[in-house]
């Protein structure tokens, strides 16, 4: 929580979703997802498989825009390599 402390405006929130570079329609398993405050990468997390990625990315960035405010992205980039 000690970075959530420092935060004391309203922030941009994004949760970025990383897929295999071939996968452009997003259909595969993802890899990863980092979450960005202001395009600052905060957290990142395993895929769906191995821990809940997406889910617990989402509960961060609930907590976040519950204690202070600001907007959330999303968004999914297929540019991870085998």
């Amino acid at each position: 929580m000690e970075g959530i402390k420092r935060m004391t405006k309203k922030s941009k929130l994004e949760i970025v979703t990383h897929f295999l570079e071939d996968d452009k329609d997003y259909g595969s398993d993802y890899i990863d997802v980092e979450v960005l405050v202001d395009g600052k990468v905060v957290r990142k997390y395993d895929d769906e498989y191995h821990g809940q990625g997406k889910s617990r990315a989402e509960g961060f960035v609930d907590g976040v825009k519950f204690i202070q405010g600001g907007t959330i992205k999303e968004r999914n980039v297929a540019d991870r390599e085998y």
